[in-house]
């Protein structure tokens, strides 16, 4: 007798290889979603350095935009803290003292919240354009798609009111 209940090997086999070939495109879509998410979240920390580096320029009219210091991925502190000292008006980048970051003067004069704004995953760098200052960023991260790394020539480019974003050759 023959016993034709369940499945032979080779639909087992079948249906293995088409789980297989599925998962990977899923995969493969996860990637490239979760490196786009990563580089849009990126560049509205980048725009927002900016606009309050703006804000801070517009409302202290004699401050200046020197001693910019970049210190890595430190998260700013909560300006509640009796630590953080009061805003200075005569520049809105403190030197790194503490662990803490020269963004620091930013959330200390209520121009940005406080959150981990220079991530990890990317390179963030500070330009002078003449009178004016924009912030730039590029990926160096492995978790990121190829095309957004600083290696490839990626760079993004925000003076909080205008942006520019330019991809390798």
């Amino acid at each position: 007798m023959k016993n034709t209940n369940g499945f032979t090997l080779l639909e087992l086999l079948i249906a293995a290889m088409l789980v297989a070939v599925l998962a990977m495109f899923a995969t493969l879509a996860f990637r490239q979603t979760s490196s786009d998410i990563r580089l849009q979240d990126a560049k509205n920390r980048a725009d927002n350095i900016a606009m309050a580096v703006q804000r801070f320029v517009m409302e202290y009219e004699g401050g200046v935009l020197e001693n910019l210091q970049h210190d890595g991925n430190v998260e700013l502190t909560n300006p509640t803290s009796a630590t953080l000292g009061a805003c200075n008006s005569a520049n809105p980048f403190l030197p790194v003292v503490g662990g803490k970051s020269s963004l620091q003067n930013l959330v200390n004069c209520g121009l940005l919240e406080y959150r981990a704004y220079l991530d990890g995953n990317f390179s963030f760098k500070y330009n002078y354009v003449g009178s004016g200052f924009e912030i730039c960023v590029c990926g160096t991260s492995g978790k990121l798609s190829s095309k957004y790394k600083c290696s490839e020539g990626y760079n993004y480019c925000t003076d909080g009111e205008n942006h520019t974003e330019q991809f390798g050759s």
